[in-house]
């Protein structure tokens, strides 16, 4: 069955500027990329490569592996968006963020992971993301999340803590960092060393037992949003507060910038976590973008002076020492600032 690009869908016009994107981000004329294309078995011509760029053709699935594998890409990048903090619209019904699209696509998890806010049912939950996994996904083995032991636990920090477990270990968190992490919680529950049983200094306790905080690096077309700190530790920031206990990290992030700012925003993708040099706290950085326009205002007049937006070379200037994860990705969403 061909794959609709000839006029109106949101997958074929996609198809259409991934390819164009792809081709000349790697120096290949139309030519060429026919060429590379009937080497992989395909049948695509000159022609037809720029019809298909023009969204004058359709792609069959034939075609769409062909340039797939003649791109050095996967068939979901043509499909998708290498843009991790937007939303990709996959029919003209559903938009959904880029994340669980891509998470969807590959096999790991079903589009309705999570599920709406209400009391979790663990079990289902998991035999659910079992099944699509194994269905979708052949080369995971036997695949299996068991949370038998976890369906006596109550409540959302449960279901908290599953989800944020998840998501640290698909950005790379090693399950031996994950076990220093449980042996310190159960440390600094019980106040002292499992081995030693000597307490825990008051400082150590304290800023383990403390909640992150989150930063929310707002973006727009007028720059970076920050604010102007009452007590002048430091001067300049960015918007930014504790994450609540159960809340998730992007839903700490929409609420501290409305309420210290009055903006409504759509929290992107995690640029980055740190442990504070300064403060010894646990930060985690999150993309945001407004949603209702750019007016702001200060919300938090305790806390905050003054807020506003601020170019990339006013950013670095008022803000020294900044997180370079933050940085490098200020560089990429105001470089014409």
């Amino acid at each position: 069955m061909a794959i609709r690009t000839l006029g109106g869908g949101p997958t074929g016009r996609r198809i259409a500027a991934n390819l164009a994107e792809l081709r000349e981000s790697r120096h290949l004329s139309q030519p060429q990329l026919a060429v590379r294309v009937q080497q992989a078995g395909g049948q695509l011509t000159a022609t037809l490569v720029s019809k298909t760029e023009n969204g004058d053709r359709r792609v069959d699935v034939d075609d769409l592996v062909a340039l797939a594998i003649a791109l050095g890409v996967s068939p979901n990048r043509l499909l998708l968006t290498a843009d991790a903090d937007g939303e990709v619209e996959l029919t003209p019904t559903l938009i959904v963020h880029a994340a669980d699209a891509w998470r969807w696509a590959a096999g790991e998890r079903p589009l309705d992971w999570p599920p709406p806010d209400r009391e979790p049912d663990l079990r289902a939950e998991a035999e659910s993301r079992t099944a699509f996994v194994r269905e979708n996904r052949p080369d995971a083995g036997d695949f299996s999340l068991d949370y038998g032991i976890l369906i006596g636990a109550r409540g959302y920090a449960v279901h908290s803590i599953l989800g944020n477990l998840m998501a640290a270990l698909e950005r790379g968190l090693k399950p031996d960092a994950l076990h220093q992490l449980v042996d310190t919680a159960v440390i600094v529950r019980n106040g002292g060393s499992s081995e030693t049983k000597q307490p825990v200094e008051p400082a150590v306790v304290t800023v383990a037992a403390q909640q992150p905080v989150v930063a929310a690096i707002v973006t727009s077309p007028l720059g970076v949003l920050v604010g102007r700190r009452n007590d002048g530790k430091p001067p300049w920031t960015f918007i930014a507060g504790e994450v609540e206990p159960g809340e998730r990290p992007e839903d700490a992030a929409v609420r501290e910038v409305k309420e210290e700012t009055g903006l409504l925003v759509r929290a992107g993708a995690l640029i980055g976590e740190r442990v504070h040099p300064k403060t010894g706290r646990t930060m985690i950085y999150m993309a945001a973008m407004p949603t209702h326009g750019t007016d702001v205002f200060v919300g938090d007049e305790d806390e905050l002076a003054e807020v506003r937006w601020v170019s990339l070379a006013e950013a670095d200037e008022m803000l020294p020492g900044m997180y370079e994860p933050v940085r490098d990705y200020l560089r990429r969403q105001l470089a014409s600032s």
